[in-house]
C-alpha cells in the first residue's frame, strides 16, 4: 500500500530540523473511514459514491504553493498521482479511505501505524449514506475502537 510517506517524511525532517523527533503520538494521520459488517457490503457502499476530486487539484494557486513548499517531498509525479481522481480501490490502498468489515479496518489501520508511524487517527465519517453511516459508527465504536489498543 504506497502511502503518504513523504508528507510525514517531510515533517519528521522539519522537526529534526528544529532540534526535535517527533514520536508516534506527533504523527496525526486522517483519513475518512466506512465499516460494515462484511468487506463487500463496504466496498458496495462506498462505490455507490463519485470518485474523489482533490480540493488541492481544483485550485492551481493552491497546488502550486503547496508544490513549491516541498511539503510532498522531492517526488512530484507521485504526489501528483495521489492527489488525482481515484477509485475506491486506489484510495483504499492510498490511505485516503479505510473501508471494509472490523478485521479488514484494524488490518488498513495497522499498516497506517507500520508504514507511517502514526500514533494519532483523526476520522472521518467517509460518506453520508443515512441508516449504513449509523452503522458504520456503531460498528466502529463497538468492534474496531476497542481494539486499536491492541495495536
Amino acid at each position: 500500500m504506497p502511502l503518504a510517506k513523504s508528507a510525514v517524511q517531510h515533517h519528521r525532517a522539519c522537526a529534526r530540523n528544529a532540534g526535535w523527533e517527533p514520536t508516534a503520538e506527533d504523527v496525526i494521520y486522517r483519513a475518512m473511514f466506512h465499516v460494515a459488517d462484511m468487506d463487500d457490503e463496504a466496498f458496495a457502499d462506498m462505490s455507490t459514491l463519485p470518485p474523489r476530486i482533490s480540493l488541492v487539484d481544483q485550485n492551481k494557486a493552491i497546488a502550486e504553493g503547496v508544490r513549491q513548499s516541498g511539503y510532498y517531498g522531492a517526488d512530484a509525479v507521485a504526489q501528483r498521482q495521489r492527489t488525482s481522481r481515484c477509485e475506491l480501490a486506489d484510495r483504499i490502498s492510498l490511505g485516503q479511505v479505510i473501508v471494509g468489515g472490523p478485521e479488514t479496518v484494524l488490518a488498513q489501520v495497522r499498516h497506517i501505524r507500520d508504514e507511517l508511524g502514526a500514533g494519532v487517527l483523526d476520522l472521518v465519517v467517509g460518506a453520508q449514506l443515512g441508516e449504513r453511516t449509523l452503522h458504520s459508527i456503531e460498528l466502529f465504536g463497538a468492534k474496531v475502537l476497542p481494539r486499536l489498543r491492541e495495536l
